[in-house]
Formats: structure tokens, C-alpha cells, sequence
């Protein structure tokens, strides 16, 4: 995450001193500055449970009161729950303009604009993030949640109609996140790319885009990005001709989205794409078929999904890594390999292992190479399995 204070949670308002509201207090801002964890964790119920708890019990003006009103309201717009979303938004933004806390009124229109988008209000929509996104550039506040920012104004950009534009801005996150590893919010620059090439029709440019957003999302844990690189991907799949391995990926998104609460963030667009997608490829195999399909692919558990979302139709690892024959890596590689399997960036290995950038490059083609992966996911899988069937 990028920061510019020394404490990682701290993006969005700075929390009051614990010692001004007791423990209600330190309950409310515990409760906002958990907004990565409820969310990227798929925690979306829990973190609501307990911010309207610390909410209700402390109800003094503070700009611990407004972080934590504009993160329930991100959560409950997160699962597509927009009623009480707006509810927290409309309150966040009175609190924000008497306390003059504008960096928390910023943030509370960058995800009343994405509320509103999935409501299908995209004009608004725009309107607000474009605004959020403005003043986050002038006041020069870089941070995960405002790089989040420019993601889904490039997301907006993508259901209006305007790709190119949604590609721009995705290469604005990737510019100001990489220099500094930050990967949440580049991840979700990935996915809104992969969205913006399948809009242009485009298909293998989406998938590669995908592709790169469930490495990284999978290796951050991030289960709703993970629910919504599936869910592409298998949209993509369709689009390509491959009925079965869509069908599969259907059922697999289906266990993934379940996990966390609703799918496809209550958008309307989304979910009448979804639905369209699904009945041309139930079309496609028959329903016996399908069905069989898809009930496979719900049973997979999460790295099960992460290995069909990333390989071939069987989502199987090639044969030279169980045969006799299979290559030797050379200790560096296999110390590459072993990063690679934790989730690592280029830049991480390279940091870690004290070599240069391009180094670390050369070791992870060879590697994935060798052992006949194409992605790091599938490789990342592999070792996953591996370690199960050590235990």
C-alpha cells in the first residue's frame, strides 16, 4: 500500500488519539482503519456488523466517525446493498463539511460514484469520481485508496462506452503504483484493463490483463478480486468458443462470489451480462452438459479456481512436472521458483534476492519455462498442491 505516513492503515482521515473517546472510541477507529482487510478478505459481513456496533456506540462528530461511515458505506455498496450505502455516504458527507475534513469527503464521493454506477447511474457516476479523482491530484495525496480511485473512474469509463479512455487511466495506476510495489489497487487497474479490452473486443489482451490481476490478487488473498477475474475470464472463454471451460468457470465464480456475499456488486449491467453469457453457453454444451460442468466447477475450493482460471481447459500442470524426466532448477531458480509460488513481483524477488531487476526477470522466464507453466498462478498452484499432498 502507498502511504505517506509511517502507519499503513492510514489512508483516508487520521484517526483521533484513542485516549479522547475511551474505548468506544478505539473500537470505532479499529473498526475504519480495518477497511483492507473487510474488504479485499471477503470479510464484507463482519466488517458491517462491527462498524454499525462501534457506530451506534459512539456517535460523537470526530474524523474517526467519518472514516468509518464512508468505509461501511464502501462495504455495503460492495455487496450490491445500496440503500444503506447511501445512507452512510449521505451522512459521511454532512459530518465531513462540518468537521472541513475534505480528504474524507473526497473519498466518500469516489464510492457514492461507484454506488451510483452499479445502480446504473453512470453519467453521475462519472461525475462524482471524476470530481474525487481531481481533487486527489491536486492536493498530490497518492495512497492505495486514491490510486483505487483512478480504477474506477477507468470502470465507469468502461460502461459508458469510452475503453480508450479506461485504459489511459488504468496506465495512470500502473505509473504511480509500481515505483512503490504497491499491488491492490494496481491489481484492480489490471482487471478494469482486462474489461476495457474485452469492451473493445479484443479478447487475448483481456485475458493477459485478467491474467495479471488474478497473480496478484490471488497472492494478496483478495477474494472479491478474485470472484471478478473469474467471472471475466469466463466471459472471455465464451467469446473464444470454449463452452466448457466457461461453464466450468461459471460455477467456480459462483462458489467464489457466494463467499462474499453477492455477486458482481449488485450491477445491473454486469449481472445481465452474466446471465446473457451463462445461457449462450448452457446453449452451447446442453443442459446435462452444462450442468455437470459447472457443479465441477463449484466444487473447486479457492487455489482449485485459481489453477482453471489460469490454465489450460483441464487446468492440469504439464506432464514433465510428475514424470521422472522432469527438469532440474538450478538452486537460484529454485529459490526464484519458491517466491514466485509466495506471490512475489520481479521487483520483490529481485529486492530479495539482491540481484538487478532484469536478473530477476531472466530467472522467472527460465523457470516457468522449465517447468512448463505458462503463469504464475498455475505455478503458484502447483506448489499448493504439492504441500497438500506432503501433509
Amino acid at each position: 500500500m502507498i502511504s505517506d505516513t509511517h502507519n499503513p492503515l492510514a489512508v483516508g482521515s487520521s484517526p483521533t488519539r484513542p485516549t479522547q473517546n475511551g474505548e468506544a472510541g478505539v473500537g470505532l477507529l479499529m473498526a475504519g482503519a480495518l477497511c483492507f482487510y473487510w474488504n479485499a478478505c471477503g470479510h464484507l459481513k463482519d466488517g458491517r456488523y462491527w462498524l454499525d456496533r462501534a457506530l451506534s456506540v459512539d456517535d460523537r462528530s470526530s474524523r474517526d466517525r467519518t472514516k468509518a461511515l464512508w468505509v461501511n458505506g464502501y462495504l455495503a455498496m460492495t455487496q450490491g446493498d445500496n440503500e444503506p450505502a447511501m445512507k452512510h455516504f449521505d451522512e459521511c458527507t454532512e459530518l465531513a463539511a462540518t468537521l472541513d475534513d475534505y480528504a474524507a469527503r473526497a473519498l466518500v464521493q469516489q464510492f457514492r460514484g461507484s454506488a451510483e454506477q452499479f445502480k446504473g447511474n453512470l453519467s453521475q457516476a462519472e461525475s462524482l469520481l471524476s470530481e474525487s479523482v481531481t481533487y486527489h491530484r491536486q492536493v498530490g495525496k497518492v495512497d492505495s485508496l486514491t490510486v483505487l480511485g483512478i480504477a474506477q473512474l477507468a470502470f465507469v469509463s468502461c460502461l459508458i462506452g469510452d475503453p480508450e479512455k479506461a485504459i489511459d487511466l488504468c496506465d495512470e495506476c500502473r505509473r504511480f503504483s509500481e515505483p512503490h510495489g504497491e499491488r491492490s489497487a494496481l491489481s484492480w487497474a489490471f482487471w478494469v484493463s482486462g474489461l476495457a479490452w474485452w469492451t473493445r473486443g479484443e479478447f487475448r489482451k483481456a485475458a493477459v490483463a485478467l491474467e495479471e490481476s488474478l497473480n496478484a490478487k490471488h497472492a494478496l488473498n483478495d477474494r472479491l478480486g478474485m470472484s471478478a477475474c473469474v467471472e471475466l475470464l469466463a466471459w472471455v472463454a465464451v467469446e473464444e468458443g470454449n463452452a466448457s471451460r466457461a461453464c466450468r468457470l461459471f460455477g467456480a465464480s459462483r462458489t467464489l462470489w457466494a463467499s462474499i456475499g453477492g455477486p458482481l456488486f449488485g450491477s445491473a449491467t454486469l449481472l445481465a451480462t452474466h446471465d446473457r453469457y451463462e445461457e449462450q453457453t448452457r446453449q452451447a454444451l446442453g443442459t446435462k452438459v452444462f450442468d455437470h460442468g459447472f457443479q465441477a466447477g463449484e466444487r473447486l475450493k479457492t487455489d482449485g479456481a485459481m489453477a482453471l482460471a489460469a490454465g489450460s481447459d483441464d487446468s492440469a500442470p504439464s506432464p514433465v512436472l510428475t514424470g521422472p524426466d522432469r527438469p532440474k532448477l538450478t538452486p537460484r531458480e529454485t529459490e526464484v521458483a519458491h517466491l514466485l509460488a509466495e506471490g512475489l513481483a520481479n521487483r520483490e524477488i529481485a529486492s530479495r534476492l539482491v540481484i538487478s531487476s532484469r536478473t530477476a526477470e531472466g530467472h522467472v522466464e527460465h523457470v516457468l519455462d522449465k517447468m512448463g507453466f505458462k503463469s504464475r498462478t498455475q505455478l503458484a498452484a502447483w506448489f499448493a498442491r504439492q504441500d497438500s499432498n506432503r501433509s
